[in-house]
């Protein structure tokens, strides 16, 4: 593993430190995990919109023709 170093407010640091306590941890495993979690919610995130893009993509012809501008607008 490797260190980074974080510059953060004292108060917020303090704050941190509480929320590490509380849940039994460090503060590098706190931020650890929640940088873990960040990083697997966005890849969830980035699977699902490929795979509504491709299902976009891939949608069936259910025949009609395209709407335009007037026939959206008619009052």
């Amino acid at each position: 593993m490797k260190n980074i170093t974080l510059k953060l407010e004292e108060k917020l640091i303090n704050r941190v430190k509480h929320i590490a306590v509380d849940a039994d941890t460090s503060v590098s495993a706190w931020v650890a995990s929640l940088i873990e979690t960040a990083l697997r919610d966005r890849d969830e995130y980035e699977a699902s919109r490929k795979g509504a893009l491709e299902d976009l993509e891939n949608a069936l012809h259910l025949g009609g023709t395209p709407l335009n501008r007037e026939d959206l607008h008619i009052r």
